[in-house]
């Protein structure tokens, strides 16, 4: 069996990674009103088990939208 409080420590730093992101990406809309959606790939830490799944760190933002349309990055 492994050390619970290491696994226990390993996962809040992946949620904090992952809620870091998630904040700036809200930064991003902050600093740039033209856009109005943004499709960003993710990764994800998943515990199918348990049915749920948490952002681990940096994604990647592939488009931005505008009232004119998608722009791909």
């Amino acid at each position: 069996m492994g050390n619970i409080g290491n696994d226990c420590a390993l996962v809040i730093e992946v949620c904090r990674n992952g809620e870091d992101y998630l904040q700036q990406l809200e930064y991003f809309f902050d600093d740039n009103p033209q856009y109005d959606l943004i499709r960003v790939d993710l990764l994800f830490l998943e515990f199918v088990d348990e049915g749920f799944r948490i952002v681990q760190g940096n994604g990647m933002v592939t488009a931005v939208h505008t009232d004119g349309g998608w722009i791909l990055l």
